[in-house]
């Protein structure tokens, strides 16, 4: 079905994947917005969107330089949408590369992906109606995203998006966050 999600919602297993433009301001430091549009515009048409569908994800919503895309939240990912958000981050890392690499001085894309469960539903009213999925698993993930800037790496894998997925991750250096 096309809408399937009710308005009080329901929770489910599912993962977020966050990405941020990194410095994506620096391209035209001037403000020139037109030539920050077409550089995030050049991401989101070749790179994102494409490696997010092609690992079964969709994306949930675009926020200016960042997007959160969710797996398995029509329920249809049952036993891999962890590995299939693990390696859409890794993909997207190396999709986003390509496109800086043939860009000088392109940003490139910092990314976090968790799992857990999440609250799926119609939020909003009115004009800005929109089936989404909320809760700690994208809160963390968020912040595990904002932890990549601050620990200079492009990509954090959760410990319950690993488990998960049943990655072998026994060869990245293990921190822990505490995020509130």
């Amino acid at each position: 079905p096309l809408l399937f999600a009710v308005r009080n919602g329901y929770k489910d297993t599912a993962d977020a994947l966050i990405a941020h433009g990194a410095n994506v301001n620096d391209v035209a430091p001037d403000g020139t917005s037109a030539l920050n549009m077409a550089v995030l515009n050049a991401y989101f048409e070749v790179a994102i969107p494409p490696v997010v569908h092609s690992h079964g994800g969709d994306i949930d919503r675009i926020i200016g330089d960042a997007i959160m895309a969710t797996f398995n939240r029509r329920g249809d990912q049952p036993d891999d949408h962890a590995r299939r958000a693990a390696a859409a981050a890794l993909a997207l890392q190396e999709a986003t590369a390509e496109v800086a690499d043939r860009n000088p001085g392109w940003p490139r894309f910092r990314a976090a992906v968790n799992s857990g469960e999440v609250n799926l539903s119609l939020l909003g009213a009115g004009g800005g109606l929109t089936h989404t999925v909320i809760g700690d698993t994208v809160n963390v993930a968020s912040r595990l995203e904002a932890e990549t800037k601050r620990r200079r790496c492009m990509l954090v894998v959760s410990s319950a998006c690993a488990r998960a997925a049943a990655l072998d991750l026994s060869r990245f250096p293990e921190h822990t966050v505490t995020v509130r």
